[in-house]
């Protein structure tokens, strides 16, 4: 788009018109999420990658071909909007394809490297390739009008050779199911789980606020940053040429900004998103003053307008990176390509309703007074970062306990809430634990009564006065609801054995609960039960069990563990082997099972050997 602002301002566009018609070319990426289920369900993420390369290269001849006729605008921007329609589904199929053909661990290894060439192409889409429509014009003879479509038509070329290439040597990731198989209810089914799936997101209101208003000063700068460089002097511009808009803007700025968003990707990993959300909301932001001061001053220097556009391009970079982790953070569980498109639609749009209008804003105030108002457009910006939710991730302890007396405490969890008299909710008992962590620092807390939002902001307010990380754990076997007021509540685990669908069932289950949980503050969860419900008199297992055949329940049990620990939460197989061939509740007596070893192993056992086998991170010892 960048490329399309600026060899519309050299051809003569007014601002307005340019802003206006080129904002719209962001509307595929807006609605991309309409077909990005479809992405996922009808053909694999690897043939639409090669076939949207080959697909662009085609729109960039277009443009090519229409940049010297006299009806260019019509015409470059039927090009165009082919472009944002193959690079919408390209942006889809990329994301989707990189979080498949890989394990999480290489995605976060590589994901430096993926942000890094995405970098590269900004340089040489906003840098080198401005530069050389200058050079054309100016040293070649080229008509303007010609040096863009030089331009146009050799990038064309670069990507009918992207498609080739990548047609032979991207992987085959053994992950994606085959499509043959899929019938039109299951493509209608799964789109519609992945919108509802979407949108039952804790918090998803603010957080989609946050998705569409963090970059409302930004978006405005964005768009108008290049017509102001390149705008004579006399209409309040900085008079630059094409090659030193290249130069400045699209290389040395580019690059601090690749600089800025490593340096923000680097902190956030050390510190964790929470502490540096706010301070990069500022980064972002607060650098569009060197803007203002640029268009007051006018400088006659390229030095001064090179500081000035590195500072804002480093501060871009360093915000928007907290940008991106935030997405990624909101759209990780089921459906995560289409999710993460989903994000990004919201992005696109909240970048390009103020893009759109900001020509005709600039025309009407002229620079100085239209990038005062940039400033001003910065306070929405910071106040839905502060109330946007975060979801609470694990973090290492940032140094070891030193003494015995603190070892020991780190063994030790302790109530927070209650269902029993006194009944407390999380928030109301948060006064007696801030005490308690004053006098022994314990290494957790079991959570018991909460309710949304409020536990959510209890929990947060005591990790931050911590030394280490709290554990947080709960009894939430039946989903975050159990036990947090205001999340989901699930039926209990019987109620999975007889559904046709039952292992893609308890996998919808697992992931709500771990994303609630996560939301909450949730580190483990008191699940699954892992008894046989052997005796059918017994109170307390009953229908908490996955039935009385241990088979099946081992299954249930295994795919259960498997699905939370997937989603980041840890898992406990519960209650002990021969707790449901019991007829005694063992919160009020001590039950005592009659059956012998061997019984134990064939029967009791099973279920507990798939949890271990699935990989539960903890067992229940006692009851």
């Amino acid at each position: 788009m960048t490329l399309a602002t600026v060899m519309y301002q050299n051809l003569g566009v007014a601002n307005s018109v340019n802003t206006d018609y080129t904002a719209l070319l962001m509307w595929p990426w807006v609605v991309k999420p309409l077909w990005s289920p479809l992405v996922d369900v009808l053909s694999t993420q690897r043939r639409w990658v090669v076939a949207m390369q080959a697909v662009i290269a085609a729109g960039l001849f277009a443009v090519g071909m229409a940049a010297p006729t006299e009806n260019f605008l019509m015409l470059t921007m039927s090009g165009f909007w082919l472009l944002a329609i193959a690079s919408a589904t390209h942006d889809i199929a990329a994301d989707g394809f990189y979080m498949a053909s890989m394990p999480e661990r290489d995605q976060a290894w590589f994901v430096g490297i993926r942000s890094s060439f995405y970098r590269l192409s900004m340089i040489v889409g906003s840098g080198a390739l401005v530069a050389l429509a200058g050079v054309l014009n100016k040293a070649a003879g080229f008509s303007i009008s010609e040096s863009w479509s030089a331009v146009f038509s050799g990038i064309g070329v670069l990507f009918v050779a992207f498609a080739a290439y990548h047609a032979f040597a991207l992987p085959h990731p053994a992950v994606r199911r085959a499509v043959e198989s899929r019938t039109a209810r299951d493509v209608l089914v799964e789109f519609g789980r992945t919108f509802s799936t979407f949108f039952q997101k804790p918090g998803i209101g603010l957080a989609l606020a946050y998705l569409l208003i963090y970059r409302f000063s930004e978006a405005q700068l964005v768009k108008m940053k290049p017509l102001f460089l390149l705008d004579p002097r006399d209409k309040g511009g900085l008079g630059l040429s094409n090659e030193q808009l290249g130069l400045l803007d699209g290389t040395i700025g580019v690059t601090l900004l690749t600089l800025g968003g490593i340096v923000g990707g680097i902190i956030v990993a050390r510190d964790g998103l929470r502490r540096w959300f706010f301070p990069m909301a500022l980064a972002i932001n607060l650098p569009n003053a060197a803007y203002a001061w640029l268009a007051f001053t006018q400088p006659e220097s390229i030095w001064p307008i090179a500081t000035a556009i590195g500072i804002e391009q480093f501060g871009y970079g360093f915000g928007f990176a907290g940008y991106m982790l935030y997405m990624l953070q909101l759209s990780r569980g089921e459906h995560q390509t289409a999710h993460y498109a989903l994000c990004t639609g919201f992005m696109a749009l909240g970048m390009m309703i103020p893009m759109k209008y900001s020509g005709a804003l600039q025309e009407w105030l002229g620079y100085e007074k239209f990038f005062l108002w940039v400033l001003a457009a910065i306070v929405p910006s910071l106040i839905i970062t502060l109330l946007a939710p975060l979801r609470e991730e694990p973090q290492e302890p940032t140094d070891e306990p030193t003494d015995l007396r603190e070892r020991l405490a780190q063994l030790l969890m302790v109530r927070i809430g209650s269902n029993l008299p006194p009944i407390l909710r999380v928030h109301e008992d948060e006064g007696r634990v801030v005490q308690l962590l004053g006098d022994c620092p314990v290494g957790g807390l079991l959570l018991f009564n909460g309710s949304w939002p409020e536990t959510r902001e209890t929990l947060q307010r005591l990790q931050s006065q911590c030394r280490h990380r709290l554990l947080v754990a709960s009894d939430i076997e039946r989903g975050a609801g159990q036990q947090v007021a205001g999340l989901t509540l699930f039926p209990h685990q019987r109620a999975f054995v007889d559904l046709e669908d039952s292992d893609d069932a308890i996998g919808d289950f697992c992931r709500t609960t771990a994303s609630e949980a996560h939301a909450a503050g949730i580190d483990v969860t008191f699940g699954p039960v892992a008894d046989v419900n052997s005796d059918p008199r017994n109170p307390i297992i009953a229908t908490r069990a996955f039935g009385r055949d241990p088979q099946r329940a081992a299954e249930l049990v295994a795919a259960y563990v498997r699905a939370c620990e997937t989603e980041g939460l840890m898992t406990t197989a519960k209650h002990f082997p021969g707790h449901g061939d019991t007829h005694q509740d063992s919160h009020d007596a001590t039950p005592r099972v009659e059956a012998s070893a061997e019984e134990l192993r064939q029967r009791e056992l099973v279920p507990f050997q798939a949890a271990i086998d699935a990989g539960v991170s903890l067992l229940m010892t006692a009851h």
